[in-house]
C-alpha cells in the first residue's frame, strides 16, 4: 500500500497532481488506502499544471454519494458509506488542463489500473 492520506477533522485528504507525460497522468498521493469510513477529499497540490477536477467515478456508486466538485474545480469530496471490510472500491478522477482531459486510470493495466479505497 502507498502512504496514508492526511486527516482533516473527519475527512481523509488525498493530494492530486498532474504530469501529462506519465501513465497515469493524474497522480494521487495514495492509490490504495484504508479510509476507515471517513469522508474523502481530493485536493489539487500542483502549482505547475493548474488543472480543474471535472469528474469522480466510482464503480460502486451506492456507497460513495454526495459527490461534489467545488465551484473553482480545486476540491472534490464525497461521503463514504461503504461497509467496513477489506473490499477494494475502484474509482477514477478526471481533470482538465489546457482543454484536455486526463485520468487517474493507468492505460493497459491488468484489472483496469484504477486507484482504490478500502474501509
Amino acid at each position: 500500500m502507498s502512504k496514508q492520506p492526511k486527516k482533516l477533522s473527519n475527512s481523509a485528504i488525498l493530494e492530486v497532481s498532474l504530469n501529462p507525460a506519465l501513465d497515469p497522468p493524474v497522480i494521487i498521493s495514495s492509490r490504495d488506502f484504508d479510509a476507515n469510513g471517513q469522508k474523502i477529499r481530493w485536493i489539487r497540490v500542483d502549482d505547475v499544471h493548474e488543472f480543474n477536477f471535472t469528474n469522480l467515478n466510482f464503480l460502486t456508486q451506492v456507497y460513495f454519494n454526495r459527490q461534489s466538485i467545488d465551484l473553482d474545480g480545486q476540491l472534490v469530496k464525497c461521503r463514504n458509506r461503504a461497509p467496513e471490510n477489506d473490499h477494494k472500491y475502484e474509482y477514477e478522477i478526471v481533470v482538465r488542463y489546457n482543454g484536455n482531459d486526463y485520468t487517474s486510470t493507468k492505460s493497459g493495466a491488468p484489472g483496469g489500473g484504477k486507484p482504490v479505497i478500502r474501509n
